[in-house]
């Protein structure tokens, strides 16, 4: 089996390119990047079954040219509310199998709901597998594995906590967490999706072991839209919380005075989306700086 993994020399796209190349059924894994000579590296700290292959998503014909020479394709390129959607269309337009760490829920419902795409991946015999990270993902499995042992069940509350003591963050992982701890959020509740508030909405004080009591709140991610789709319940949650807590301080203050906005706002004689601003500044940063 041939297997392409698109944003391959990332934190998580590099590990499961690891991963994929001692599964004894692949018999070769692509890792597919912009950083060509941080691919190579990888491929060559591999071994025989890796190599390295120049993609940039951005180019859809050449995108699905590629594509069509693997049986499957994983994708961890992010921010998914930006690369999501194009890149889910390209794999089924190339007939290929598709698997990728989807975590915003704007893409996550335009793809469920899409009916067309679903149609013609379906009478292509192409499986498209979306949001099989951690979280969503294997939260997914354990709440569906955890219904199953149920009679009935009422509520799934997804809830986690990080702290920056365990490293810094992405550019694509700041655009992410930008993008969901802004605007309006969906959360199920009395079996219907409402609207919340990133950040503000839904604050509880959770045990987390050895992190301690940690404060929670609603975040636009995918498990809320997702979840009463396969499970039935009357309540769907996910929420997240951060060491220190003034991080969600700051995340919260930039979205309430909208500079983590994707709206575009008048500066002279142009358009900008403050978030494209705060983004260009940080790519500008030396690496470790935009991380603390």
């Amino acid at each position: 089996m041939r297997v392409l993994v698109l944003g391959g020399v990332g934190e998580i796209g590099s590990e499961i390119v690891r991963e994929v190349a001692e599964a004894d059924d692949v018999t070769e894994v692509h890792i597919g990047d912009i950083l060509i000579d941080k691919a190579k590296k990888l491929a060559e700290d591999i071994g025989e079954k890796a190599s390295a292959i120049y993609v940039d998503v951005t180019n859809h014909g050449k995108l699905v040219e590629i594509m069509k020479n693997f049986d499957v394709v994983t994708s961890c390129v992010g921010p998914f509310y930006r690369f999501g959607v194009p890149v889910v269309r390209a794999a089924v337009e190339a007939g290929v199998n598709y698997i990728d760490i989807m975590d915003d829920p704007d893409p996550t419902l335009e793809i469920l709901n899409d009916a067309k795409l679903n149609e013609t991946a379906s009478d292509a015999g192409v499986t498209v597998i979306i949001g099989l990270g951690s979280t969503p993902g294997l939260v997914n499995v354990l709440a569906k594995y955890g219904a199953s042992k149920l009679d009935e069940v009422n509520e799934i509350s997804v809830a986690w906590a990080y702290t920056t003591a365990s490293g810094g963050a992405s550019l694509s992982v700041m655009a992410h967490m930008f993008h969901v701890t802004c605007g309006e959020a969906l959360t199920y509740k009395d079996g219907k999706w409402i609207k919340v508030t990133p950040l503000v909405n839904g604050k509880e004080t959770l045990d987390f072991h050895e992190l301690g009591n940690i404060d929670v709140y609603h975040v636009g991610h995918p498990e809320p839209v997702t979840i009463p789709r396969y499970i039935k319940c009357k309540v769907a949650s996910c929420k997240m919380g951060v060491i220190p807590q003034d991080v969600i301080t700051v995340y919260r203050v930039l979205a309430q005075l909208g500079l983590t906005s994707r709206d575009p706002i008048k500066f002279k004689d142009s358009l900008i989306a403050p978030r494209d601003f705060i983004m260009t500044a940080l790519a500008q940063l030396p690496l470790e700086t935009h991380r603390k």
